[in-house]
């Protein structure tokens, strides 16, 4: 599954496509229910070709990845002098796959958070991450995707706030996938150490 390059470069008319493939869906963002649209910043060289590609706006990384490595293949006819342009790239599931395999109803904690790095009795990072959580029909979290976060020197302190989360069962009446929930979360530790984690609506 690919996704698509919805629009024509702008800011750049003179540019002419020669080779110009969508970025692959990545399965990691399929199984979280993970869509958006990224815009990307783009320089072309006199040859055609992609030197540089920036990120300008993004749901979350994995997709900003993907349209990283694409466009570094992108080829154009070759043109008088460098230039800069920006391209759409929307990242959408189909409504006609089959429909998404998991649930995605919002799961309560079953005990409260730990309020801070003592009380969790670990030493944590100032940071925050934006993430995904995969949690079974027993309440515990079988797998997890970060969409953004302050820094890689968070992500001890990201999991050890999650390896403390535990969430309610899945309703009665559910069967086979949809006992499975993805849902979205903030997780922050503020200079003190107090810690905060936010349930947010939608996935």
């Amino acid at each position: 599954m690919t996704a698509t390059v919805s629009t024509a470069e702008t800011n750049a008319p003179k540019l002419v496509r020669l080779h110009v493939e969508a970025p692959e869906y990545p399965a990691n963002a399929r199984r979280f229910n993970l869509s958006g649209t990224v815009i990307a910043k783009m320089r072309v060289e006199m040859d055609g070709h992609v030197s540089k590609t920036e990120i300008i706006q993004s749901p979350a990384d994995i997709l900003s990845d993907a349209v990283v490595q694409t466009t570094a293949k992108w080829r154009y006819q070759p043109i008088a002098e460098p230039t800069e342009a920006v391209v759409q790239i929307p990242f959408q599931l189909s409504e006609t796959d089959e429909g998404y395999a998991f649930s995605t109803a919002s799961r309560s904690l079953a005990a409260p958070v730990p309020s801070s790095a003592a009380e969790l009795g670990v030493n944590l990072t100032e940071g925050w991450s934006h993430i995904r959580l995969l949690i079974d029909g027993s309440g515990a979290i079988q797998g997890t995707l970060l969409l953004k976060s302050s820094g890689d020197d968070f992500d001890a302190s990201c999991k050890a706030i999650l390896s403390a989360l535990k969430f309610t069962p899945a309703p009665p009446g559910l069967h086979g996938y949809k006992t499975t929930t993805v849902n979205l979360f903030f997780i922050r530790v503020l200079e003190d150490g107090e810690i905060r984690v936010t349930q947010l609506p939608g996935t």
